[in-house]
């Protein structure tokens, strides 16, 4: 069986596209790329000559059945345009649809806009909640941000240029006194970071320009005691994939129940424990 190789490209510096990562782009048959526009500029730069094949959220469904014949002769490629394929894209579908026809994948990890950002908030960061673009329903982004500081987690958020004064103007309306870390054009030459209130990075946006990777510090929120919200909490925790005593022990830290009670909770209102939990 032929490798589907999920390559990390450069999220703003070509410096940081790893060896590892070059050998494989010319030594593959194939490469799918989210904008071939993009990934030809770093063959270009590379003087190498692979061929591209466009992959995209557009064009997804219609490409897997191509992407796949052709996966069952040679070793393939997919990469994005910037970062890790499956953030924000629809590299994950590819990846699904190879393992089900019992291909190898392998990762060749490199620059990542998420940790770069980790790497240079003065935050203390111990865990994470990592939500990508936030949802146009300033609700449900505000409710997410909710349940992220109930168990004590940053949360990292990207965002455009055209968006980020209307969401952290949702922020501050929400939680004036929160701290906030912003970075703009990470590993470019007009990268820059900020921290203060959402109406401090605000006032130092002014008129904003390139991506965004914002990270909101957790504020201390009163424990759950209904039974009815933290019913709603286990099923999402659930949904998200989390294993029963996780769940249990997340429970434990936003209400006022030992671990042993939320177990139990979970039990109750769940089929049964999951595997290999």
């Amino acid at each position: 069986m032929s490798n589907l190789y999920v390559i990390s490209t450069p999220i703003g510096n070509l410096g940081d596209l790893s060896s590892r990562a070059i050998d494989t782009f010319s030594s593959v048959d194939l490469i799918v790329a989210e904008d071939t526009r993009v990934t030809k500029k770093i063959l270009s730069h590379l003087d190498l000559h692979t061929p591209l094949l466009s992959f995209n959220d557009h064009n997804a469904t219609d490409r897997i059945p191509e992407i796949l014949n052709q996966l069952s002769n040679y070793d393939i490629a997919i990469t994005t345009d910037a970062g890790t394929p499956g953030v924000s894209d629809p590299g994950n579908l590819l990846v699904d649809a190879a393992i089900s026809q019992g291909h190898t994948i392998v990762s060749i990890p490199g620059p990542s806009a998420v940790t770069s950002a980790i790497s240079i908030c003065p935050f203390s960061i111990k865990r994470f909640l990592f939500l990508g673009f936030p949802s146009k329903n300033t609700k449900d982004t505000l409710e997410l941000i909710k349940q992220s500081d109930l168990i004590e987690s940053h949360t990292i958020f990207f965002e455009s240029p055209l968006r980020i004064l209307p969401f952290l103007k949702s922020i501050n309306d929400s939680d004036p006194d929160r701290l906030v870390f912003i970075a703009r054009e990470i590993t470019k030459i007009h990268e820059e970071s900020f921290t203060g209130t959402a109406q401090e990075c605000i006032d130092y946006l002014k008129t904003p320009k390139g991506e965004f990777t914002i990270i909101l510090n957790p504020i201390k929120v009163d424990k759950i005691s209904n039974n009815e919200d933290l019913i709603k909490i286990i099923h999402k925790l659930h949904l998200d994939g989390l294993k029963t005593k996780e769940i249990a022990r997340e429970i434990s830290t936003i209400s006022h129940i030992t671990s042993g009670e939320a177990y139990k909770l979970i039990i109750d209102n769940l089929k049964g424990p999951q595997q290999n939990d």
